[in-house]
């Protein structure tokens, strides 16, 4: 095997889209869970050895943009807002509804991370939400607000978990426009130039050659995250515009055509390193990395997002630094999910 390549995270916690970080840095996400983790809640039974478990290896997802327009039927009518309990999401575990059929992810099982100094269940809640127009099939099932301040004012996300369920495969999946509100009614933010791109498989048109990270296919779960704009605590609602898919043809990369998070180690300082793995006969361009903690069931913690730029030759392996280092609650478990493209 090749010498690996070694990057360390140097935008964690991003609270931005994908767009919205220069490379060639950043962490995403997706996440959040309500339930104890390692020595978090409860004694949930996290192991602490240094050996990683492969849990999961999904398969359709990677990058890249063509236009991005609302396709097919979509639902204009009066939006009505959903508010469904933390948790009530299916949980992103082995042989579950997350990522089907991907070739970008692995749900990885390993050593203790997060400093353990609040509980899980303290940084994450419930919002309500609401979508204006939808593409037919897809829907938001689940949206959270995910406590990143620190101890200090500011720099919460919202994590939030989409569905498909059409039998369509959908590419350049985009929530759009969304602002915040508080339980009263009053709005605390317009984010209306944000949007957040799904954390889906990879995908590809077959008439433009042009890479998807972004692709759900049918049945399939898949997370979205985005900052939040508003005081952790005072969050209560987020009302979105549209949910949008990219009108270019599309379909699933052939399943030789992967690269796989394989491994993760925890270092002396308390934070993530996460191997991945170029398992094509051909050059992939590794574009961003998102990784999301998860509590002994399933559910979402915190998740973080960086973007890389690097290419890693066939069989070669990259181990992106610095993951979790400030993740107050503690897990045992992560989902990896890698954008990569094929090098022309």
């Amino acid at each position: 095997m090749l010498t690996p390549l070694t990057r360390a995270a140097n935008c964690e916690n991003a609270h931005s889209s994908k767009t919205s970080c220069t490379l060639p840095m950043l962490l995403l996400a997706v996440c959040i869970g309500l339930t104890a983790c390692g020595g978090s809640d409860s004694d949930s039974g996290v192991g602490s050895s240094g050996e990683t478990d492969i849990e999961q290896v999904g398969t359709d997802d990677t990058t890249d943009l063509g236009e991005i327009e609302n396709e097919g039927n979509t639902d204009n009518q009066a939006a009505t807002t959903m508010t469904p309990d933390l948790n009530s999401a299916p949980a992103d575990v082995p042989g579950g509804s997350y990522l089907l059929n991907s070739n970008n992810s692995a749900i990885l099982t390993g050593p203790v991370f997060g400093s353990g100094n609040r509980t899980n269940s303290s940084l994450v809640k419930s919002l309500s939400f609401s979508t204006q127009s939808v593409v037919d099939g897809l829907e938001i099932v689940e949206l959270r607000a995910v406590d990143e301040t620190f101890g200090f004012s500011g720099g919460s996300t919202f994590l939030g978990i989409i569905r498909n369920n059409s039998s369509q495969f959908y590419c350049g999946v985009v929530v759009e426009d969304s602002s915040i509100f508080s339980s009263d009614g009053t709005e605390l933010s317009d984010s209306t130039i944000n949007s957040s791109r799904i954390e889906g498989v990879v995908g590809v048109s077959p008439t433009t050659g042009s890479f998807f990270d972004d692709c759900i296919a049918p049945g399939s779960l898949a997370y979205f995250r985005q900052t939040l704009n508003a005081p952790f605590e005072e969050a209560a609602e987020v009302r979105f515009e549209n949910i949008v898919v990219s009108q270019l043809p599309r379909e699933p990369l052939a399943g030789s055509v992967s690269v796989i998070p394989t491994s993760y180690t925890v270092a002396p300082d308390g934070t993530v390193s996460v191997t991945i793995t170029n398992q094509h006969s051909e050059q992939l361009e590794v574009n961003s990395f998102i990784v999301v903690a998860l509590d002994e069931v399933g559910h979402a913690i915190t998740a973080n997002l960086d973007f890389l730029g690097e290419v890693l030759d066939p069989g070669q392996e990259l181990i992106v630094e610095g993951q979790f280092s400030m993740f107050e609650g503690q897990a045992s478990t992560l989902r990896a999910i890698v954008d990569f493209s094929v090098v022309d």
